[in-house]
């Protein structure tokens, strides 16, 4: 059909440029094939590789070439140590931070936080009016648990 009073074939206004292509099945198959290559943003993304358990407590993971790699067994030691606050003395409750930005928190008897492992600054306040003292640093090991007892001169490792 020799192109009607729109311009396009067919009578198709805007020159046979328009995203309808109108009845199904009309068109080139091959531009709908492209046209969804393009518009799916899934495709040529890699997938994550499937993980399985091993006998050892770590997990394989398959590659995209086959190769398997092994990732660390799940026994491996934590990143994290758990610290527990005490009162000593004639204290009654008292207030503790650790680390120059920490989040503050009331020892009252007692209190236990998980924290990162490392040298760690204890900062601590007898009263929430109070003004910050250092306390002084604290090797805190990872997976394990330190004792800090909290006494009018500061805390102290028991």
């Amino acid at each position: 059909s020799g192109g009607g009073p729109g311009g396009g074939p067919d009578g198709d206004p805007d020159g046979g440029l328009s995203s309808s292509a109108g009845a199904e099945g009309e068109g080139d198959p091959s531009e709908d094939a492209d046209f969804a290559r393009v518009a799916d943003p899934t495709m040529g993304v890699r997938a994550e590789p499937s993980t399985e358990e091993t006998s050892t407590g770590g997990s394989k993971r398959s590659e995209a070439d086959g190769a398997v790699a092994e990732e660390p067994a799940k026994d491996a030691p934590p990143k994290r140590a758990i610290v527990e606050f005490g009162l000593r003395s004639s204290l009654r409750s008292a207030w503790v931070r650790i680390g120059r930005s920490g989040r503050p928190f009331a020892v009252d008897p007692t209190a236990e936080r998980r924290v990162s492992a490392g040298t760690r600054t204890i900062y601590w306040k007898r009263a929430a009016d109070d003004v910050w003292v250092d306390g002084g640093r604290f090797v805190l090991a990872p997976g394990r648990r330190t004792r800090i007892r909290l006494t009018r001169q500061g805390p102290e490792r028991e």
